[in-house]
């Protein structure tokens, strides 16, 4: 299928849609796409950066680990 047919398809689908609510959710996606790259924010960028850090010096737990761990926790 190439890009035109599917292009076809979905507005045919999106042409019988009636319930307003999905609609806008649907236009809300497509507006989306239209949208600059998401920037960071200063503090996300700390975040990131101090997070990097941490990795770097070895600061870092295994997902297993901390999934063992919450496991405990919920035990509790």
């Amino acid at each position: 299928m190439n890009t035109t047919e599917l292009q076809n398809i979905i507005i045919h689908k999106i042409s019988e849609i009636k319930n307003i609510d999905f609609l806008n959710f649907i236009n809300s996606l497509l507006s989306k796409e239209e949208q600059k790259e998401y920037e960071l924010t200063e503090f996300e960028k700390n975040i990131i950066e101090e997070s990097l850090e941490e990795y770097k010096s070895g600061k870092i737990v295994s997902g297993e680990d901390v999934f063992k761990k919450t496991e405990r926790w919920l035990e509790e």
